[in-house]
């Protein structure tokens, strides 16, 4: 149980294959045409690093 974070990123392939790749999970995806497929994904990663932004300026 994780009291003391701001997001969690769930594992997923997308994110290892992209890092694995070295680039950007959102740069992987288009490129691979696994965006519009992935675009729920992307959108809870969006919320949680704008989150983790939002928390990081207070």
């Amino acid at each position: 149980h994780i009291d003391n974070v701001i997001g969690v990123i769930p594992e997923k392939e997308l994110v290892n294959a992209s890092m694995l790749a070295k680039e950007g999970i959102l740069e992987y995806a288009t490129q691979n045409d696994k965006l519009h497929e992935q675009e729920p994904f992307l959108k809870l990663l969006s919320d949680v690093f704008s989150e983790i932004q939002k928390q990081g300026n207070d």
